[in-house]
């Protein structure tokens, strides 16, 4: 590779961070730290990508923390740089690893706000460690000019699910189509293919309003599991987190095929959220590569690794701060309605202290004014100090604006409890169940439930295997969750049967209901609970005839279950459970006002007057109809949950235990039951309606649901009294 050195730039934005083509060239703006001496851009030309021409950057704007410049933003406007030419970056300056110097100008740098690459790395040659004083030009993948700035301005901005009222569909982008068979070949497992009609067909008939994708960006393999001779396949190791990876486009075009895949997904009212990983980098530990942070600024990274891949970022630096709400603020312009932050305890720790729901970062995702109509959910753990932070992720500034948002949590309990309840052998206390259904730290729109995600076994392989098998990933079984054996079934049946409980449990839980595309199938990773690498059909979707029976029947089931969720909004509340009367229902249990939600032992008698919450046994839910209200932070997304949306009374017979169990079904005044979801028989729905104080048999490990049906007397007291109380509104008598 031919180089010449073309003098020195100066001039552009140091705003506009990566590469911005202009109307007289292209404006590059680089950071490195206070310590570097010089930074040249290096542009290949599009007709000759071995040749490259250097460019001085002599201009630099100081970026300051505490009274002091610890760094500098290089910028410049190169007049013979054009879209789609190549182009990276070289930084002179000491080079002391004792110090945390690694500036070396024999490597180019990829851009690490690139908006596209022409490839990513997966295997290490040493040309990559900073050590090697030879040029790695021609192994370096490079950023490609692009415009993004008019593709962003040709985005429409569309609607938002309100939190409650999302159902997400965790899935790859590769593994989600590429075995389908009504999407071409040509397009399989890319951008391109979740437009697809036949998968947007499927969702639609499925139910899911929300797609969470694993990462997008350009990500590669780290040195460790390269030396495996493997490849990283889920893509949590970022290496241009703003660039869509190349991999999954079937066109020459990553940025332009993401973008429109979205909108055709938006337009089909299905939004997209996108996995982003904050936390660290892909280049891997101190004696790692460098590729990109570590030839800028050592101290873009913590002394320390709390993430376990090797290497973890400091948010207590501005720059990171300011690196992530770029990455934010672009995929928002390509159209996605919100992220999921990867270990995102890791962004409110500055300089590797304690977790601080008001630091820099946190502020700045709750009060960004471009990313307040846009959705957040996060881990709120990582493998710092106090590493577990339940209740603290989701924490909204003092005295903050109702135009705040708030980062959603993967709830903990409900993670732990309900795979136990629904799978396990081993009987779990009734209170347990209680708070992992109603809620108990967390409000509703801040809470993910889930029963299994990516990184963990499949739902089916929960009760398929004793022990995981996580021989194929090279570690020796090392790696990944383990497999809770007393979830394990011998026979299919069974597996199914639980499998259909723990999916009629998620579909009654308050919160944001999450499913892992696989699980609703009967998916199975031949018991791997960990296959980030197996980039094969241990993580590839089957589709259609590739299906098994029993993932067919789990299939139509979960459909019901989403069904049955989105028609009944005391489902989907904004707010916990008061526990109070709900005097707007009109309704009465026994001789008292109907409260939102009332636990009920088998012989429908009140937990709070009999006790015994915490026994082992099955129980009821009661509840009256009452949506709750949103609070501020859920109205700015969304909308308010208006008492025009009241539900009907809805009653839920729970059997977590492994015998039968004769429910009797509670008397509420003026109401009949009807059966709408059962987990053993979709066919026993329906059919005449149980009168109160019938007896009702639920098999082991089983759910069945009813609705209440009003009397023609009773539905027109209630009639009178809603009129009452629209009349009061409309004289402002009441509050709504």
């Amino acid at each position: 590779m031919s180089a010449e050195h073309c003098g020195a730039v100066s001039g552009g934005d140091p705003e506009l961070l990566g590469a911005t083509p202009l109307v007289g060239g292209t404006n590059f703006a680089f950071y490195t730290g206070a310590a570097a001496q010089g930074v040249q851009v290096c542009v290949y030309p599009q007709k000759n990508p071995f040749f490259e021409r250097r460019y001085d950057l002599t201009a630099k704007q100081p970026v300051e923390q505490d009274g002091g410049i610890i760094g500098y933003i290089w910028h410049g406007v190169v007049p013979d740089a054009r879209e789609s030419d190549l182009y990276g970056f070289r930084v002179d300056g000491p080079y002391a690893p004792e110090k945390g110097f690694f500036f070396n100008p024999n490597k180019l740098l990829i851009d690490f706000c690139a908006r596209e690459v022409t490839h990513e790395l997966h295997q290490w040659d040493p040309l990559h460690f900073p050590h090697n004083r030879e040029d790695n030009a021609s192994l370096m993948p490079k950023g490609r000019i692009v415009d993004w700035r008019r593709l962003e301005s040709q985005t429409k901005q569309g609607f938002i699910h309100p939190h409650t009222d999302s159902v997400i569909l965790e899935m790859h982008v590769k593994g989600a189509t590429c075995l389908h068979p009504d999407i071409p070949p040509e397009i399989r497992g890319t951008y391109k293919a979740l437009s697809h009609p036949a998968f947007i067909a499927w969702l639609q008939d499925m139910c899911f309003t929300t797609v969470e994708v694993q990462p997008p960006g350009a990500y590669g393999s780290d040195v460790r599991l390269a030396g495996l001779g493997m490849s990283n396949y889920w893509g949590y190791m970022p290496m241009a987190p703003m660039a869509p990876h190349t991999g999954y486009a079937a066109s020459k075009e990553p940025m332009r095929e993401f973008h429109e895949s979205i909108s055709i997904l938006r337009a089909h009212g299905i939004e997209v959220v996108v996995d982003v990983v904050p936390n660290h980098t892909l280049e891997s530990r101190s004696d790692g590569p460098v590729i990109n942070l570590r030839g800028m600024d050592s101290t873009l990274y913590l002394d320390r690794d709390y993430t376990g891949s090797g290497n973890t970022r400091d948010f207590g630096h501005p720059m990171n701060v300011r690196f992530f709400l770029e990455e934010l603020r672009h995929w928002k312009r390509l159209g996605v309605s919100g992220f999921r932050i990867d270990l995102a305890t890791i962004v409110g720790r500055v300089h590797g202290k304690d977790f601080d729901p008001h630091s820099p970062m946190m502020r700045a995702i709750r009060e960004d004014a471009f990313l307040r109509d846009v959705k957040f959910y996060g881990e709120p753990w990582d493998l710092g100090p106090n590493c577990v932070q339940c209740g603290n992720l989701c924490a909204t500034s003092p005295g903050a604006s109702s135009a705040q948002n708030i980062v959603a949590e993967w709830d903990r309990v409900a993670r732990d409890v309900l795979p136990q309840a629904a799978l396990g052998h081993k009987e779990i206390p009734r209170n347990w169940i209680i708070n992992a259904l109603a809620g108990q730290l967390l409000p509703p729109y801040a809470r993910v439930t889930k029963i299994g995600s990516h990184d963990g076994p499949t739902l089916d392989d929960m009760v398929a295997y004793l022990a995981k098998q996580n021989g194929p990933n090279g570690e020796d079984g090392r790696d990944g969750n383990e497999i809770n054996p007393d979830g394990f079934w011998v026979s299919e049946q069974d597996r199914l049967r639980v499998e259909r409980f723990a999916f009629s449990l998620l579909a009654i839980t308050q919160g944001i209901p999450m499913t892992t595309l696989g699980h609703e199938r009967c998916k199975s990773q031949n018991g791997n609970t960990n296959p980030y690498c197996q980039d094969n059909n241990t993580s590839y979707i089957p589709w259609n005839d590739a299906v098994t029976p029993q993932g067919r029947d789990l299939m139509a089931f979960v459909k019901e279950c989403n069904m049955f969720r989105a028609a009944h909004p005391s489902l989907r509340r904004a707010t916990l459970f008061a526990g109070q009367a709900d005097l707007e229902s009109g309704l009465t249990f026994a001789d008292n006002p109907m409260k939102d939600v009332t636990w009920l032992d088998p012989f429908a008698q009140d937990f709070c007057k009999v006790g015994a919450i915490d026994w082992l046994g099955g129980f009821q839910m009661l509840l009256s109809g009452d949506p709750g209200n949103s609070p501020p932070h859920e109205q700015n997304l969304t909308r308010l949950v208006m008492r025009s949306d009241r539900d009907s009374p809805l009653l839920a017979l729970i059997n977590p235990t492994g015998g039968d169990i004769e429910f009797l079904l509670p008397e509420v005044a003026g109401i009949v039951w009807k059966q709408v979801l059962n987990s053993l028989d979709s066919g026993a729905v329906g059919g005449e309606p149980a009168s109160a104080a019938q007896s009702v048999k639920v098999g082991y490990h089983a759910l069945i649901m009813f609705e209440g049906m009003r009397t023609p007397l009773h539905q027109s007291t209630l009639q009178f009294q809603d009129r009452a109380i629209n009349a009061n509104v409309a004289h402002g008598v009441l509050s709504l």
